[in-house]
């Protein structure tokens, strides 16, 4: 057991007046720890509230430690000490960050309007594709441009967020061509906040998307827009680049409309088509066509049989390397791979079936196919899904002269 302190180091030691029960007057106060009197406890104790006791508490155990207790902000950054102090920080910086904060915040329902465009990726094209990464790349990159440009960014981010948002709301409904125009909007508004560098690769890239869409008198006035750019100042490059893309971003919308219309006859074709080689094989598995023997319409077997060879030439005719080289049309962007590849075998099956119905109906004596024969001729026939080529590069060409329409 420990030995009892010697006198003179008991009368040494300080008072402790926080030993005493609670609520009990203090009858001789230390003065030197600012211990409030008995009467002004007891005039004070019926107006504290009960929430405030426990903190005064821990106020009278800091006064047996020596240390004074601490008051109005020394207080807060005692209780928190990561906090910044206030006179620390720029407020222009805590603006840019407040911004900053605002926009990743108005973008956050972005990402959900994204995750559902994708419900439908089986009947997505290339162009919903590249339309949800762009939407994707402007969304993530819209907080840094407002947090760098800063205060001069109150003039464009709060527009650029709700366009932002509402090209991926538009997207989730599928209207692929709101998206695009609220998209190029919300592009442009940020133009504000690029950097020089920024604005003339911009450019460049605004040059070389009119070059791939849009006739050459229209990338004619487009090149005259961004004349001198490189040269330019940060203002008048700015400017330059605004109306070089809102004249391409006008055209493009305009040819985006009429690919999109083109696209949907396409797919729709294919259906017809698939529908009309099903309707002619019920009909001949009922007898309908009058028919010899061994002709394609004597029977569902004869009929079957001359449809899968002209879409096995089909096929053969897609992976064969033999196609000619062409620039590539921008109809294809807008059309579903899918109905596209069903529209070529489509395509081939039927020129097949109504090669070999008209060979074999006696129109020319030069050529027997009947029976076995028709096979060979109706695999050649299957070949003829080429000419959809032509007729896309047509459509495309049409779509893309805006004085024809």
């Amino acid at each position: 057991m420990a030995e009892a302190p010697a006198d003179d180091a008991h009368d040494e030691l300080p008072s402790r007046p926080d030993l005493k029960a609670v609520g009990e007057p203090d009858p001789d106060p230390d003065p030197d720890l600012g211990a409030p009197a008995a009467e002004e406890q007891e005039d004070f104790e019926p107006e504290v509230a009960p929430a405030l006791e426990a903190p005064a508490e821990v106020d009278r155990s800091a006064e047996l430690d020596g240390t004074p207790p601490a008051e109005g902000d020394e207080a807060a950054a005692a209780a928190d000490p990561a906090a910044p102090a206030e006179s620390t920080v720029n407020p222009t910086a805590q603006a840019a960050m407040n911004m900053a904060a605002g926009a990743g915040a108005a973008l956050k329902g972005v990402a959900n309007d994204l995750a559902r465009s994708r419900r439908w990726m089986v009947r997505d094209t290339p162009n919903g594709n590249r339309l949800r990464a762009d939407i994707a790349r402007f969304a993530a990159e819209l907080p840094g441009l407002v947090n760098r440009a800063g205060k001069g960014s109150e003039s464009w981010a709060p527009t650029a967020e709700a366009l932002a948002v509402g090209a991926a709301e538009a997207l989730g409904r599928g209207d692929n061509i709101e998206a695009w125009s609220l998209l190029w909007a919300g592009e442009r508004e940020v133009i504000d906040g690029l950097r020089i560098e920024e604005v003339r690769a911009t450019g460049v890239a605004t040059l070389d998307g009119a070059r791939s869409l849009l006739e050459p008198g229209a990338v004619t006035a487009v090149k005259k827009d961004l004349a001198g750019l490189e040269q330019a100042s940060s203002r008048d490059a700015r400017s330059k680049l605004r109306e070089a893309r809102l004249l391409v971003d006008r055209l493009s919308l305009e040819v985006y409309q009429r690919l999109h219309q083109e696209a949907r006859r396409i797919s729709g074709f294919s259906m017809l088509t698939v529908a009309f080689l099903l309707a002619g094989a019920v009909a001949t598995l009922a007898g309908i066509p009058a028919g010899t023997d061994g002709d394609a319409l004597s029977g569902a077997s004869a009929y079957l049989t001359v449809v899968t060879f002209g879409a096995a030439g089909a096929v053969i005719s897609l992976v064969l390397p033999w196609r000619e080289k062409h620039a590539r049309p921008a109809l294809l962007d807008f059309v579903n791979p899918v109905d596209l590849m069903v529209l070529r075998i489509a395509m081939g099956a039927a020129f097949a079936l109504i090669f070999v119905a008209v060979m074999q109906a006696g129109v020319q004596g030069v050529v027997q196919i009947d029976g076995a024969q028709a096979y060979p001729w109706a695999l050649a026939a299957g070949f003829s899904e080429r000419l959809l080529d032509k007729r896309l590069e047509g459509l495309d060409a049409e779509a893309r002269d805006l004085d024809a329409h």
